[in-house]
């Protein structure tokens, strides 16, 4: 049994149930199963599915971006680390602030990115029904319902340990975003 196969299979397994359906992701989870999400702790299969069921949002789609994993043990567990952006559904999304300036040419609010030395500008439509809220702390202006730029990434590790069916069950699963 190849572990990076295993992973991958794992990976695509649980984040199209993720996607789909949460709660079918229970069968993963045992009794002494952990999940610590965004830092919060929870125990046991059902405990773990139904916080991830009352998370704050129903739809989203996870794009994975790398999957590594390695053997875990003499008891025959894996590790597996994921890392990808996570999109939600009728979200707002938080761009930095330092990607919007005034647009040379029309001296409304532009989003740019840097090509070389330069800036590359694209000018939003600002319209009454286009909310922006700054948030001096976090140094991030939220776009209401217009979704601008990155999706949230995120990390994911995932201990694994076999089952005597011969399948694997998740004994450790720590989520974290990276709004960076």
């Amino acid at each position: 049994m190849d572990p990076d196969q295993v992973a991958k299979a794992f990976v695509e397994h649980y984040y199209s149930t993720f996607d789909a359906n949460r709660a079918g992701l229970a069968n993963l989870y045992q009794d002494g199963s952990m999940l610590t999400f965004e830092g919060q702790k929870t125990q046991g299969s059902q405990n773990i599915v139904a916080k991830l069921i009352a998370l704050p949002f129903q739809q989203c789609k996870h794009l994975i971006t790398t999957v590594d994993c390695q053997p875990s043990g003499p008891a025959g567990g894996m590790l597996v680390f994921v890392s990808g952006n996570l999109q939600l559904a009728g979200e707002q999304h938080a761009l930095k602030f330092s990607q919007f300036d005034e647009c040379m040419c029309c001296q409304k609010l532009a989003l740019f990115e840097l090509v070389g030395s330069s800036k590359v500008f694209t000018c939003l439509k600002v319209e009454d029904e286009l909310s922006c809220k700054w948030d001096g702390f976090s140094n991030h202006l939220y776009i209401g319902i217009y979704q601008f730029g990155p999706s949230e990434f995120f990390v994911h590790m995932f201990h694994l340990m076999p089952t005597p069916q011969g399948s694997f069950y998740v004994f450790n699963d720590i989520f974290r975003l990276n709004y960076a």
